[in-house]
């Protein structure tokens, strides 16, 4: 039996009076109980799937993507095809700024290349990813010398081109719940630009760097906000935005440097999203969040993804759901990084049964991979998440 048609008969036998794939989204960031919980896959940069465990996805399925789209480079992230998110009863879809008619990436062989921005990426030989190598920041001493740098012109990051037509065919059903991404990181996008290490020790001892580069870096994100509402404006359910300011263990900054040089640039993008369009946030940000979720919601985020469950006190979803269940919605909480790429397909379902329990009791949450499904990810494991969305 296709994995769609099993869906279909769960919901036969429950005698079910199905919602929309909207209604479900949307019913569940209400906080209200759904016919069954919400899926997603591929509506945006942190719940897309690599391009290997993609084709493994599509050979498993039966299907073909004879022009598969890359979403994200560094990741190699793809874009879905239309034919598989049905298949698997996907009720996301994704919405995307274009790319610049005439890219500035510069290649240097076929594992390494400098994007727009000056940043260096490398993949190692026979590796999967690309990560930072250099950045053009990194040497600068002074505020003077960071001043010099030219940021890339709005037009050589997205245009708008084709967005009109995109948003016409999703306005003339509006089936699926749309989510909107523009390339929204300011703390990441510093630390690119800065160097890791370089931005830590600026945050201590240099703060006139990181306001000026934050600043700069939050005018772009605000500008391309606006391009996205303008281009898909009626359409659009959620926007993502993210920055990783935590890690496996703790936060990657302190509490107080959150709060004074990342969480109000993180709410003024919010709020100009928010007074733009009537839309939901979500907020991605790797990592045990746990004492920073309450920042989180201050600043207006909506919903909290990855929900990194091997992260520390990030594990204890009774406790996550109890302690933050009424204020903000959980997007992911499936594990990547043992769960899904070593589990046997039973535990798979087992757990994301489990999780679904908990995290969506009364609504407020939307299963996916806790971040992108990785290369190792086996397509019974996949499979196996997803079909457990759709059972009691």
């Amino acid at each position: 039996m296709h994995f769609a048609a099993a869906c279909a008969q769960l919901h036969k036998c429950k005698g079910e009076v199905a919602m929309t794939p909207r209604e479900r989204v949307l019913c569940a960031l209400r906080h209200e109980k759904t016919d069954h919980t919400p899926i997603d896959l591929g509506s945006c940069n942190v719940s897309s799937i690599n391009i290997n465990a993609y084709r493994n996805l599509l050979t498993k399925l039966g299907l073909e993507d004879g022009d598969i789209r890359i979403m994200e480079f560094a990741s190699q992230l793809v874009k879905p095809r239309e034919e598989l998110l049905r298949e698997l009863d996907i009720d996301t879809r994704g919405v995307f700024l274009s790319k610049p008619k005439v890219s500035k990436t510069v290649f240097n062989g076929e594992n390494e290349c400098t994007d727009v921005w000056g940043i260096t990426y490398r993949r190692p030989i026979g590796g999967l990813y690309f990560d930072v190598a250099k950045s053009p920041l990194e040497k600068c001493e002074t505020l003077e010398e960071v001043m010099d740098y030219q940021f890339p012109a709005i037009e050589d990051i997205a245009n708008e081109e084709g967005c009109a037509q995109i948003a016409g065919e999703i306005r003339k059903n509006k089936e699926h719940a749309i989510v909107g991404s523009f390339g929204s990181s300011i703390f990441m996008r510093v630390q690119e630009l800065r160097g890791y290490s370089q931005v830590f020790e600026d945050m201590l001892v240099d703060k006139d760097i990181v306001n000026y580069l934050m600043d700069k870096v939050l005018d772009i994100r605000i500008k391309l906000a606006g391009m996205l509402i303008n281009a898909y404006s009626d359409v659009l359910d959620v926007v993502q935005i993210a920055d990783d300011v935590a890690g496996q263990i703790s936060s990657l900054v302190s509490l107080e440097s959150y709060r004074e040089l990342i969480k109000p640039r993180t709410q003024k993008l919010i709020e100009f999203i928010k007074k733009e369009a009537n839309v939901k946030i979500l907020y991605h940000c790797c990592g045990n969040v746990y004492n920073m979720i309450d920042d989180f919601v201050e600043a207006g985020v909506d919903i909290l993804n990855p929900v990194q469950v091997s992260a520390a006190e990030m594990g204890d979803l009774k406790r996550l759901k109890r302690r933050f269940g009424s204020q903000i919605c959980f997007w992911g909480g499936i594990d990547c990084q043992k769960l899904l790429p070593s589990a046997s397909p039973e535990e798979v379902r087992r757990v994301a049964i489990q999780t679904k329990d908990i995290l969506g009791e009364n609504g407020g949450y939307v299963l996916s991979a806790a971040h992108n499904i990785q290369a190792d990810v086996p397509a019974e494991n996949i499979l196996a998440m997803f079909l457990a969305a759709r059972e009691k």
